[in-house]
């Protein structure tokens, strides 16, 4: 009985999921003194899993001093269809925070990210993140994560964002997972 105890496989899921890496290029231009044209392309969503590559273009409007509000169009290349994104930022000193929400057609599958930061110095800023994504209307097709980050500046063109993660995933293997992520930020 000892022997078959001992050759019994557990099956426990993992509690850490594979890095999420990103990278992101970013370029803009500025069309009035309140308008900046901007463009995004993501190679991969995850450059670990082959994610769909995306990419944006759209305008940014400052509505006060310490408010901008964007409107970008996104294509997803897999499974090749397009989105609109909304995202409201605010800035003010040493505190900064904005929020994205997508929405791919005809799927309805939608992405949301928020995050708020406060800069420490001129190489690095902490804050805390959320990120989800799902299909409007099929809860459980959601997944969604909060946690603490850190955004290193390397240069004006370079920087590296490091984030934490604890994750909820609905549906079939979903529950709670700790979810590290790092995305490179280049800036054309």
């Amino acid at each position: 009985m000892l022997v078959a105890l001992i050759s019994s496989s557990a099956e426990a899921k993992p509690f850490v999921d594979r890095p999420r890496i990103r990278m992101i290029m970013h370029a803009e231009r500025a069309l009035t003194q309140v308008l900046t044209l901007k463009t995004m392309f993501v190679p991969g969503g995850n450059l670990v899993a082959g994610l769909s590559p995306v990419a944006e273009i759209g305008v940014n409007g400052k509505v006060l001093r310490c408010l901008s509000l964007e409107f970008m169009a996104a294509m997803y290349f897999t499974p090749a269809e397009p989105a609109i994104a909304i995202r409201p930022a605010f800035n003010t000193g040493d505190f900064w925070a904005w929020a994205d929400l997508e929405v791919q057609a005809p799927s309805a599958d939608a992405y949301w990210f928020a995050q708020a930061q406060i800069t420490l110095g001129a190489f690095v800023e902490v804050g805390v993140e959320g990120e989800g994504w799902g299909t409007f209307g099929r809860a459980k097709t959601w997944s969604n994560g909060v946690g603490p980050n850190m955004l290193l500046h390397f240069s004006k063109q370079v920087e590296v964002d490091v984030a934490l993660h604890i994750r909820h995933t609905s549906g079939q293997g979903g529950g709670w997972k700790l979810d590290p992520n790092i995305r490179f930020h280049i800036f054309l």
